[in-house]
């Protein structure tokens, strides 16, 4: 479960969508509000859900992140970067595709999957002139650009006009479907720094912690930063 993987966005990548999937929520639409959306009972209830993995033993902070690889553990949450990984570095655990399955994130009251991984955008503070930024971006978000970079990573494509042909037994067409029938991104805020780093401690204080404190805090956290990022 990458419980810990909290000193980045890896926990909050692969682990928001069990929120979600309980019918929880972090922030509202506009994204500057967190108390009764993240301190909700059905938020809690999804953090449950990732706690009582760890009460019941399914899972623990000490597996290591290649802990599945290596054959210590049978099951490894984790993202289209692992196919390659499969593929081309672990070759003596898994010899061929056939050595490994893939399965979808659980459903609870809806299904939800992880989408969104790196992106560009140019930023307001920077030159009055932003034409040259412009076409970088354009570029860099084009279906030649998208080519390059899925040949380059092994990973499945963000353009639909670049999506290869794969079979319905390839593993990268179930995250494909996944992502196109259960996708929901991670909130939109512009406190999200703030919210990363509320969600990884929420996650690391799962073992030991009560949910409910534990969001209380977080949330209160949260509209703190968001209050002052509204007033300015």
């Amino acid at each position: 479960m990458r419980l810990s993987a909290t000193k980045d966005e890896t926990a909050p990548y692969l682990l928001y969508p069990f929120i979600y999937a309980a019918g929880g929520e972090f922030v509202s639409a506009d994204g500057y509000t967190a108390t009764g959306y993240y301190d909700s009972q059905a938020t809690a209830k999804g953090f449950q859900f990732i706690k009582d993995l760890i009460t019941n033993g399914y899972t623990s902070y000490a597996i290591g992140a290649t802990d599945f690889f290596t054959g210590k553990v049978g099951m490894y949450l984790s993202s289209g970067w692992t196919i390659p990984e499969l593929d081309n570095k672990y070759k003596e655990s898994f010899a061929s595709r056939d050595d490994w399955g893939l399965l979808p994130y659980p459903k609870g009251v809806e299904a939800a999957s992880a989408t969104g991984s790196w992106s560009y955008a140019i930023t307001n503070n920077h030159h009055e002139d932003k034409t040259a930024a412009l076409e970088v971006l354009k570029w860099m978000t084009s279906a030649e650009s998208s080519e390059a970079i899925i040949n380059a990573t092994g990973m499945i494509p963000a353009r639909k006009d670049v999506v290869n042909n794969y079979a319905p037994t390839d593993p990268e067409y179930t995250l494909l479907k996944q992502l196109e029938l259960s996708g929901q991104e991670r909130p939109v805020t512009v406190a999200y720094p703030t919210f990363s780093i509320t969600f990884n401690q929420i996650i690391a204080g799962l073992g030991n912690g009560n949910v409910s404190d534990l969001i209380r805090s977080a949330t209160n956290t949260l509209q703190s930063a968001m209050d002052k990022l509204k007033g300015r």
